[in-house]
């Protein structure tokens, strides 16, 4: 794929340099994004293997870099669908530095077939949701992050429930302890892949080649973080948390149970576990993201102790 470079007064907009752009790149991110950024996030992005995968910056005349946009599609979406987002440093707004990195966004997209963007913003930004508006971005849903800090977790109030579920031949594990081979961690996407589709708003879910690059091939992967759940020796549930280290946290990715498995208190011991494996981890919170109404695993976040962050909505624009 090749990139033009472009210009905005000052501002030159041109695809992130992976490495060199890195650490500048993810400090400004953290300032902005909601769930923060890490370079081994960037890193991980940018060795993504999804079939559209666009990275861009913006540098001013000082070479800073004040702007960023992604645009990605994995290979189950539509063609016709991409998502993108995109960040102005806060220093340098109102420069029209924002309104460039989406036209370079609209500029790109149209000629491949995109008719559709999906994106996102902060629920407390009203400002930064009118100028999403502006471009025609609608509301389609509501996510929120929310955290336990771990010094006040007592796990005793739950593990009576996970000895109940031990007792009728539920048993849980790791990756790490059953064996972090090839055929488990298919056996773990699979898994996962069949409880997705009842999450509030997910239509498609990642192939797994792309879903093998994204997790298991993710500097911050660990065996042991990779939680599961067997009935003798069918996986039926999935928790799989990442470390970040930079932030002093773990990062909930997902909790998914089989459908027939539900109602068990699966989900809940599932998370328990991954509270348990954080705070022994020594950092002091654990993060999750949900939809506002996945009304039972909020239920589960509520009676484990989760306190709700502010969220973001989830944006669409369908391009004319």
């Amino acid at each position: 794929m090749h990139f033009k470079t472009r210009f905005l007064l000052k501002h030159l907009i041109r695809p992130l340099k992976v490495e060199s752009d890195f650490a500048e790149l993810a400090a400004m991110l953290d300032r902005v994004l909601t769930n923060g950024m890490t370079v081994s996030n960037l890193r991980a992005g940018a060795k993504s293997v999804v079939p559209l995968n666009r990275t861009m910056i913006a540098v001013n005349d000082a070479a800073v870099i004040v702007g960023w946009s992604v645009m990605r599609r994995t290979e189950n979406e539509p063609e016709t669908r991409a998502f993108t987002s995109l960040v102005v440093h806060p220093e340098y707004r109102q420069k029209g530095i924002g309104t460039a990195l989406i036209e370079d966004v609209l500029t790109h997209a149209r000629p491949i077939g995109i008719t559709e963007l999906k994106s996102r913003v902060k629920d407390s930004e009203p400002a930064w949701l009118a100028w999403a508006e502006s471009k025609g971005f609608k509301i389609e849903r509501h996510q929120f992050r929310s955290s336990v800090t771990l010094s006040e977790f007592d796990e005793s109030l739950f593990v009576n429930r996970i000895a109940e579920l031990e007792a009728v031949g539920i048993t849980f594990t790791t990756l790490a302890e059953l064996g972090d081979t090839d055929e488990n961690r298919k056996k773990y996407y699979e898994t996962d892949i069949a409880a997705a589709p009842d999450i509030p708003g997910e239509d498609y879910f990642e192939s797994w080649r792309e879903y093998e690059a994204e997790l298991f091939a993710h500097e911050e992967y660990r065996p042991e973080g990779a939680h599961l759940a067997l009935d003798g020796d069918r996986m039926v549930g999935v928790a799989h948390v990442f470390l970040d280290s930079e932030h002093d946290r773990m990062e909930n990715a997902f909790t998914g149970v089989l459908r027939d498995y539900r109602g068990r208190g699966i989900a809940q011991a599932l998370k328990v576990r991954t509270i348990m494996y954080a705070k022994q981890s020594g950092v002091s919170k654990i993060l999750t993201e949900n939809d506002s109404v996945n009304a039972p695993i909020l239920a589960v976040n509520k009676k484990l102790g989760y306190k709700r962050w502010p969220g973001v909505y989830g944006l669409k624009a369908m391009l004319g």
